[in-house]
């Protein structure tokens, strides 16, 4: 930082290097730090909203519901006591 002040013999032609370089550390920081997860969260719920409005327009179950866990936990349940007894 301090070549980009430009202090000292000769700074006026190191300057300009200096200069990018630390604009070039604090974009891909920002960008590494701010803007990815931020468009990752964008994406994330874009997709959660595309399978929600294709279940309610094309209908039909989203895969992974509590709906097909119950009945998979109510045979399962059922094929015990029937062990049991």
């Amino acid at each position: 930082l301090p070549a980009a002040i430009g202090l000292g013999p000769g700074a006026e032609s190191r300057a300009p290097m200096a200069i990018a370089t630390a604009a070039g550390m604090f974009s891909s920081t920002m960008l590494t730090l701010l803007f990815v997860p931020v468009f990752y969260i964008l994406v994330d719920d874009l997709g959660d909203f595309v399978k929600r409005s294709s279940h309610r327009l094309f209908g039909g179950e989203p895969r992974g519901s509590d709906r097909g866990l119950e009945t998979a936990g109510a045979s399962a349940a059922a094929s015990a006591s029937a062990k049991e007894g």
